[in-house]
């Protein structure tokens, strides 16, 4: 029964977001992070930091290039000017915390071996790496659902979710859903804004099918982490409300139950845009957290739960 319903569960999941896509891609990627960025950031929080693995001097190890991260992003948004190459050092210099903390030995070496070979690319094209960052994020929710859950989805249906999404990102940059994009209801954002940011130098059509893939991408990555991943990680007694206020505490759950209901208010009564694009800034740091901790599982050989 757990199967079957985790199954049917990921298959609706991977249609939804396709649906969503092509209904409003616009739309999606403006209110989608308003609406479901503060819980998917808790999710983050939640099953790779109060439930995952890392011991508490790990995490302050990493919390530590991260919080300089956030501290970056909201200097940026004062006026600073934001210095790319440092983000990424800083980013860079959690996963290698986050691998060396797994443990001594061959893996470890190995692990940190690896960083310094993403790291020098990265460090020296720094624009192109802060790109594969923005549309790769996406993809890792996948992975971790797919490699380090319990899941309770056989192995069938997981092999037809990858060949389903595989299908799916071939068919949007073949252009078979061209005219959903054209089609699509006007919204506060701007198509070509969106593709100079999401594929500079690309062209408007190509450019229009990466904002359609961004777009079904991060409703995937949204979807997985806040269903996926708790039904492949939390036990009965975890679930709900209850579940969450253990591992948040009555307060901790209180101001995220409060942030969850500010952000799309404020973004209402303000500037929409305005408000996504500080808020989306501001939380950069948790694309490099999901990497940091995907760096201690691969050289640990652990799982998330």
């Amino acid at each position: 029964m757990i199967h079957e319903r985790s199954s049917v569960l990921a298959v609706v999941l991977v249609a939804a977001a396709l649906v969503a896509t092509l209904a409003s891609p616009l739309w999606l990627l403006l209110v989608a992070p308003l609406v479901l960025g503060v819980p998917h950031l808790a999710a983050d929080l939640r099953y790779l930091i109060v439930r995952g693995p890392l011991r508490p001097a790990t995490i302050v190890m990493i919390a530590t290039p991260l919080a300089a991260i956030i501290g970056l992003r909201a200097a940026a948004l004062a006026g600073a000017p934001l210095e790319p190459r440092l983000e990424i050092a800083l980013g860079v210099m959690a996963i290698g915390l986050g691998a060396s903390a797994a443990g001594r030995g061959r893996p470890r070496t190995f692990a940190l071996i690896a960083v310094g070979v993403i790291a020098v690319p990265a460090l020296l094209a720094p624009r192109l790496a802060t790109l594969v960052l923005l549309h790769g994020h996406n993809a890792v929710a996948l992975v971790i659902w797919l490699r380090w859950t319990d899941r309770g989805v056989r192995a069938p249906v997981r092999l037809a979710i990858v060949l389903g999404v595989v299908a799916t990102i071939a068919l949007i940059m073949l252009g078979a859903f061209d005219a959903c994009l054209r089609a699509a209801p006007a919204t506060h954002l701007d198509i070509a804004q969106l593709a100079h940011s999401f594929a500079p130098g690309a062209g408007p059509v190509a450019g229009g099918r990466v904002v359609l893939l961004y777009a079904f991408a991060q409703a995937l990555h949204y979807g997985i982490w806040l269903r996926l991943v708790p039904d492949g990680l939390a036990r009965p007694g975890a679930r709900g409300v209850a579940g969450l206020r253990r591992d948040f505490g009555a307060r901790g759950l209180g101001l995220l139950a409060v942030a969850s209901v500010a952000l799309p208010v404020v973004a209402m009564v303000g500037d929409v845009v305005c408000v996504r694009d500080i808020y989306l800034a501001l939380v950069v740091f948790h694309a490099w957290l999901e990497l940091a901790v995907i760096g201690y599982l691969v050289t640990a050989r652990a799982r998330l739960a």
